[in-house]
């Protein structure tokens, strides 16, 4: 069907190549990329977690990063992107390992290949990020005491780059940035289906439900919404949890299944994703992901957003039209 669908769209755009742009008429937008060789733009990455037991804030953590998306090739069949770390900020309540941990990864870069519509296909450099992981794990040993636990949780952070498959999962911003493109979407027709998660630690994938639906329009100031949600089995999501426990914990592995089920609550977990991309480029200038995770009375939100920057000579007028409005309050 999804084949069928970008043959329909590419039969499409060859009729229509003068004019590139996303708006087919009022009520559908596609999602493709109109980009160019040498197209660049600064993003700000921001990651924020929030812990709550109850009610009650527990504790913040936010996590700033600055981003350069580039094209370097572009074919009549691909593109091939750069996508470079630069400087990361770090605010509110973390742990020694965490700031050695961003603190090292300015710099690193990702090159990846997107589809002429804009779907991620594969890293070309996967072998150098798994490379640059282990080094960076290294340092971070080096300056982190030798204590019960830690060796096991450095080990499981390496064994989460070992393949190109798990690589590939962990790059979420890449992931996130191009998950609407390669489909024609009409108004506030919401479509639903059955999907599935990759598991980062090797097994079965995790069932789903993802949802989406264009909300919004906006000829004037060229710009479209797009939002997506997903929502994890329970089930399922609690025999992830289980298998991920015994990992880190391998005296629990030969405990009794019953028992240890018994001390794992039941996780509801739900993704709530929101892109605004301007109709004529096909560029997305705010995206972000809030995931939700609930497991008895504790509950925690992580949120990550990529927002493109504005320069005032920029084509862009008007920043403040392509900015999420703040709903974390849905998730409260």
């Amino acid at each position: 069907m999804r084949t069928l669908l970008i043959a329909i769209l590419l039969v499409i755009c060859s009729s229509t190549a003068s004019i590139a742009n996303n708006l087919k008429n009022d009520s559908t937008v596609t999602f493709i990329t109109y980009w160019e060789k040498g197209d660049s733009y600064d993003f700000v990455m921001h990651k924020s977690k929030l812990k709550y037991s109850g009610d009650t804030l527990k504790s913040e953590t936010n996590i700033y990063t600055d981003l350069s998306m580039s094209v370097v090739e572009s074919t009549d069949t691909d593109y091939t992107i750069s996508l470079t770390y630069g400087e990361t900020a770090i605010e509110g309540d973390s742990n020694p390992v965490l700031l050695l941990l961003t603190s090292l990864t300015g710099g690193s870069e990702y090159q990846y290949k997107i589809s002429e519509m804009g779907e991620f296909q594969e890293l070309l450099n996967w072998q150098d990020i798994r490379d640059y992981i282990e080094k960076m794990v290294d340092t971070v040993k080096a300056n982190i005491p030798d204590k019960q636990g830690v060796q096991q949780a450095f080990a499981l952070i390496t064994g989460l780059y070992d393949s190109k498959e798990k690589v590939e999962a962990s790059a979420k911003s890449v992931q996130l940035y191009h998950a609407p493109y390669g489909m024609e979407y009409a108004l506030n027709d919401k479509l639903s289906f059955e999907s599935e998660l990759p598991n980062p630690f090797g097994g079965n994938p995790i069932p789903a439900i993802y949802s989406l639906e264009l909300t919004e329009i906006n000829k004037e100031d060229g710009y479209c919404v797009l939002e997506i949600t997903q929502t994890i089995d329970k089930v399922k999501a609690k025999e992830f949890v289980l298998d991920f426990v015994k990992k880190i914990m391998p005296a629990l592995a030969n405990k009794n299944e019953e028992e240890l089920e018994d001390k794992i609550p039941v996780f509801e977990i739900t993704d709530k994703m929101q892109f605004q991309m301007d109709l004529n480029s096909g560029w997305i200038v705010y995206c972000e992901n809030i995931r939700s995770v609930v497991a008895g009375p504790t509950r925690q939100v992580e949120t990550t957003s990529l927002s493109m920057q504005f320069d005032e000579e920029d084509e862009y007028d008007n920043e403040e039209e392509y900015l999420e409005e703040d709903y974390e309050a849905e998730e409260e």
